[in-house]
């Protein structure tokens, strides 16, 4: 259901709805072994508390609707994209920073490296983009995919290695 939150009864008999929002949920991501839910309605992301059935905290700086959500490996940074920026929470903190310097096209996918707590990894077009969210300023790394490749719509890492990452 787009624009709620339901519990999988372990019976597999039905699902519990926990929680209805009045627009779509686009991503979402876990974190506490699935006692929080960091999930994004519109331009905003919110982290859920699934005890409780409350929204905890909200994150209001998109102007746009985000697309796609990421989670370090420690879960304590998120990041938040929209066709148009990338945002990165501190959830520790409640701060957040966003990124610059990426080059032109949309975004569509964002990944933390396993390996690396601030490693970021971006899609953006036929752009593959290697970000350290410490330093916001600019891209550690760009690679330009051939033409007519197209666009990047998925990132993974391999937990293995920490060089060898996949795009599709």
């Amino acid at each position: 259901l787009p624009d709620s939150i339901e519990r999988y009864d372990p019976s597999g008999k039905h699902l519990d709805s926990v929680y209805s929002f009045s627009d779509p949920v686009t991503a979402l991501v876990a974190k506490d072994k699935g006692n929080t839910l960091l999930l994004s309605v519109g331009n905003e992301v919110l982290v859920f508390d699934v005890h409780a059935r409350k929204i905890a905290h909200k994150f209001t700086s998109h102007r746009h609707d985000i697309i796609g959500l990421s989670l370090s490996s420690d879960a304590s940074l998120l990041a938040a994209i929209s066709c148009n920026a990338v945002h990165v929470y501190n959830l520790s903190l409640a701060s957040h920073t966003i990124l610059r310097g990426f080059p032109s096209g949309p975004i569509n996918v964002c990944a933390f490296h396993p390996h690396t707590r601030t490693r970021l990894l971006l899609g953006i077009g036929h752009h593959f983009v290697i970000y350290d969210t410490s330093r916001t300023s600019g891209p550690v790394k760009t690679c330009t995919l051939e033409k007519g490749t197209g666009d990047i719509v998925a990132i993974t890492s391999s937990p293995y290695s920490k060089t060898l990452v996949a795009l599709a």
